[in-house]
This record gives structure tokens, sequence and C-alpha cells, in this order.
């Protein structure tokens, strides 16, 4: 018997201050993770466009309004293909990576709301691309975003390989 997997979108935002970028920072207590970072950004509701789904997820995970810049790359993400195969829910989704300007300054002490941030957010940071290599941070080929920022020939579709 196979289980029916739905395809979704999802649209991440890589907001940039200098030579920083902001992250999410989670904790997981489920899949052994531990603390973790990804970008803010997330599903994408039918009938919304990637770049509305941007501006409402980051209203919500940061508190703070963004304005959506050029897309960067794309990214699948195949669930039952990655190390987390077998727990969690079994997804394939396809990532849509936009620079982001901030358009409202976010507070270092916001806390997004329980209702509709992800499970286990517990706040923000800005990181140094030069350390994002030091970092569990999902996908793991952010880890070289600044060299993807900085590459006139970076690749902008990373499949499922990362």
């Amino acid at each position: 018997m196979t289980s029916e997997v739905r395809l979704e979108n999802s649209a991440k935002a890589v907001i940039l201050d200098r030579d920083k970028v902001l992250l999410l920072r989670y904790l997981d207590r489920k899949m052994g993770l531990g603390v973790w970072y990804s970008l803010p950004g997330g599903r994408q509701r039918f009938g919304e466009t990637l770049e509305e789904a941007l501006v409402r997820e980051c209203r919500e995970e940061i508190g703070a309004e963004v304005t959506p810049g050029r897309l960067l790359f794309v990214r699948e993400y195949i669930h039952s293909r990655h190390e987390l195969a077998g727990t969690g829910r079994d997804q394939h989704k396809v990532e849509f990576y936009f620079l982001a300007e901030l358009g409202t300054e976010i507070s270092a002490d916001y806390v997004a709301d329980e209702s509709v941030s992800d499970e286990g957010q517990q706040g923000l940071c800005w990181c140094s691309l030069a350390n994002l290599h030091d970092l569990n941070i999902f996908p793991t080929g952010l880890r070289q975003l600044g060299n993807t920022l900085n590459a006139d020939d970076a690749e902008t579709y990373w499949g499922d390989t990362y």
C-alpha cells in the first residue's frame, strides 16, 4: 500500500545585513537534531502567489514586513531520500529562495506566535555568511550561501542534492 504524498511549494527569504543572514533558530527534541537553523519562510497556500506566501510567512515567523526581491535558486526536498527518512512527515517540497529586504525592523526579543510558527522555533539570529558552515542548518547547501550569492555562475536549480 502506498501513501499519497502531496507536492507543496515553499517560499524562503534570504535577508541580508552586510555579511550576515537572518536565520530562525529551532530546538528539536523529537528527531534528535538538537539546535538547528533555517531561513524564514514556509508553505504556499492555495490562491496565494509565492511572493504573498513569503510576506505572510515572514510576518508570522520574524514579526516583520519584507519585500521580496529576485529569485536566487530553487531546491526540491524529497523527504524519503534524506537522513530523516522515516521520521516526521513524509513530504515532497519545491522550495523557492528569494532575496528579500526588511521593510520593518525586527525585534531581538521577538517570539513567534505558537499558533502560526513552526514547532520548536525559538528565536532569530544574524549569522555571518562565513560561519554558516559551522551550523546545523537545513538545507545543508545553505552552508555555501556566501559563495552562491557572490558567484555569477551560481547554480539556480539545486535539485534534491542537499
